[in-house]
């Protein structure tokens, strides 16, 4: 008998993880929405202009592109290697290769001050 009840909880505990794993569909990456009622500096705007369109995970912030600057510019205070400041915002902001290097291009430009 202990079979007979085991086996029908055993099936109902995978049916249910099962639907948790996996079942759950996300948003495809894409644009960051512009977020009324905040106002940023002229450096912000030009940043945020410059990388809105790109394809961030679904539910970024202009707060989430703006850490990302934020990120690269301390990377590049330590180790000013673009490469690498792409792989880690890739690894951090789910973007892909082109749009991480965009990133790191408008932070560079427009905040870390490493023109030379």
């Amino acid at each position: 008998m202990r079979i007979g009840f085991t086996l029908p909880v055993a099936l109902l505990t995978i049916a249910a993880l099962a639907g948790c794993s996996g079942g759950e569909q996300t948003e495809p990456p894409g644009p960051i929405q512009e977020e009324a009622g905040h106002s940023y500096s002229a450096e912000q705007s030009g940043y945020l202009a410059a990388v809105r369109d790109l394809d961030w995970f679904a539910g970024a912030t202009e707060k989430d592109a703006l850490s990302a600057a934020l990120e690269v510019c301390t990377q590049f205070k330590t180790a000013p290697d673009p490469v690498s400041a792409a792989h880690n915002v890739m690894k951090h902001f789910r973007l892909d290769a082109d749009d991480a290097n965009a990133v790191v291009s408008a932070a560079d430009v427009t905040f870390c001050n490493r023109a030379g």
